[in-house]
């Protein structure tokens, strides 16, 4: 299953230190790791890891509670297989066998 589509705005998050959404996003929000403002990912992200970062830190107000979160798909994205030689190697043996027919057709035609 594909994660819903976020940018990293629609995380709260009021400085991101690392963005690579959809696989995951790093950053720190006017939030707690638990207890009476517990930071809420969006749908389909869940938190991977939460550190508190102290009081009005990071560009968070002067008295709000910091917190250093990243998120993760609950369900990973599946990242395409990359090209490569290997996949197209079929393709160059059956080109270069009609290759190999034309000439010897052509030499024969002589």
């Amino acid at each position: 299953m594909t994660p819903p589509i976020y940018t990293a705005a629609d995380f709260g998050m009021v400085t991101v230190e690392t963005d690579n959404l959809p696989y995951s996003i790093t950053g720190y929000a006017e939030a707690t790791c638990g207890g009476a403002f517990p930071y809420v990912p969006p749908t389909g992200y869940m938190i991977k890891s939460c550190t508190a970062a102290g009081l009005g830190t990071h560009g968070g107000c002067n008295y709000c509670l910091m917190s250093r979160v990243t998120c993760v798909p609950i369900d990973p994205p599946i990242a395409p297989a990359p090209v490569t030689t290997r996949n197209l190697t079929p393709f160059f043996i059956i080109g270069a066998g009609i290759l190999a027919y034309g000439i010897y057709r052509y030499s024969k035609s002589k």
